[in-house]
């Protein structure tokens, strides 16, 4: 069996199996049909559920299709799949991150010190004398 053979069949379980046990966990009293749920709530449900079924069936057949690119195809399930269920796998706990999201993605740019020295050259733009409509 060859390597994207088996990255089909492992991709297919994944979708396949994820599509199955969602429906089958949320369709019942406890998710869907719970009387306590908020409507609004209820819709979000069914909603994730008819989108991953819908989406899971696009897949697989993009994976399973005749293509002279299937690497492609393989690529957009492994996607699919981790887009879905990665938010199922957060981290639960109440540890506080070291730094804010933002920093985090921008790097550390705008923390405290760069921040200071972004608000003191605001200030010292602002102390500049100008002419009325000129640019600044």
């Amino acid at each position: 069996m060859n390597r994207n053979k088996l990255g089909k069949l492992v991709l297919s379980f994944v979708l396949v199996v994820g599509a199955v046990v969602s429906t089958a966990v949320d369709w019942n009293t406890t998710h869907l049909f719970n009387p306590a749920w908020h409507p609004h709530a209820r819709f979000h449900d069914a909603l994730f559920l008819l989108f991953l079924d819908a989406m899971s069936l696009v897949v697989l057949w993009l994976l399973w299709r005749p293509s002279k690119e299937p690497e492609v195809a393989i690529k957009v399930a492994a996607l699919f799949s981790a887009a879905v269920w990665t938010p199922f796998f957060r981290n639960r706990t109440d540890v506080k991150p070291a730094c804010s999201p933002i920093e985090l993605l921008l790097g550390r740019l705008i923390s405290d010190n760069n921040f200071k020295s972004l608000k003191k050259s605001a200030r010292n733009i602002e102390q500049q004398p100008h002419q009325p409509g000129e640019r600044i």
